[in-house]
């Protein structure tokens, strides 16, 4: 992912259906670059307002790979491959939804089953 410096609001949420509000709200540009993949997410503690910008942050940036450079979605299940239900929790919902509206869109993968959002997340994780 690119160097917090060369990112801007407006380049994360190109493409999203995400009000630039939310992201000036549940992000923070402080964490761009961040590495919260596979066992690192499992060593921050789950609990605040910053774990929560942390997780948003991270997922986001993601989210706005794929939504640039869709044919790369795959990429998610090495990105998140240690996440549980309970990290996908800690993602604000609106950034959830995005992200499984973009998993569900693609031919590929789309509908995704399941209850919550965090549930579609685990299960297309797991392929299951």
């Amino acid at each position: 992912m690119s160097p917090a410096s060369l990112i801007t609001y407006e380049k994360m949420a190109a493409g999203s259906g995400i009000p630039m509000g939310l992201w000036e709200k549940y992000t923070d540009p402080v964490y761009w670059g961040s590495d919260l993949s596979n066992s690192k997410a499992m060593q921050i503690e789950m609990n605040g307002a910053d774990c929560e910008k942390l997780f948003t942050t991270y997922f986001a940036e993601a989210m706005a790979h794929y939504i640039r450079a869709p044919e790369n979605i795959a990429d998610f299940r090495d990105d998140f491959s240690d996440w549980t239900a309970d990290h996908f929790k800690m993602v604000n919902r609106r950034f959830r939804r995005e992200m499984v509206l973009l998993i569900d869109n693609n031919a590929s993968y789309g509908p995704l089953p399941g209850e919550s959002y965090a549930d579609k997340l685990v299960r297309f994780l797991t392929g299951a």
